[in-house]
């Protein structure tokens, strides 16, 4: 406490730190809305988003663990429509850049939705893209 961090010549200072329990998805369900956008990347959505979202979860969890195959699955299902999306393509052709705004329920193996918890849905998670929090 009373540390401070420099980002983007913004001092900021660290006042408080909390460590949340960590939840348990030991029924495999958990539902959360979105904190940050899901961003998809450079891809054609045309058919079920939850299928591609399960695709890239289940991929991201192989390369995290180092498994050439993952042996989990989930389904995403939305109670309700988006809260927002956009669409954005540099390059006017048939891959776009899409960003969701939504609630999320996945059902499946608690270990991978624990996994979809602790660091988000699609890409470039390691940005702050696709966080998400209990609904």
């Amino acid at each position: 406490m009373g540390e401070s961090i420099t980002y983007f010549d913004n001092e900021l200072m660290i006042c408080d730190v909390k460590f949340l329990p960590k939840p348990s998805f030991h029924e495999g369900k958990g539902s959360f809305v979105t904190i940050s956008p899901i961003f998809l990347s450079d891809c054609v959505v045309m058919g079920n988003l939850g299928e591609i979202l399960s695709d890239i979860l289940t991929n991201n969890f192989c390369q995290y663990f180092n498994l050439s195959q993952c042996p989990y699955r989930c389904d995403f299902y939305s109670r309700k429509d988006l809260y927002g999306s956009y669409v954005t393509s540099e390059k006017n052709d048939l891959f776009y850049d899409y960003y969701y705004n939504m609630d999320v329920v996945l059902k499946g193996n608690p270990e991978l939705i624990s996994f979809a918890y602790d660091v988000g849905l699609g890409n470039k998670n390691n940005q702050g893209f696709g966080m998400l929090e209990l609904y």
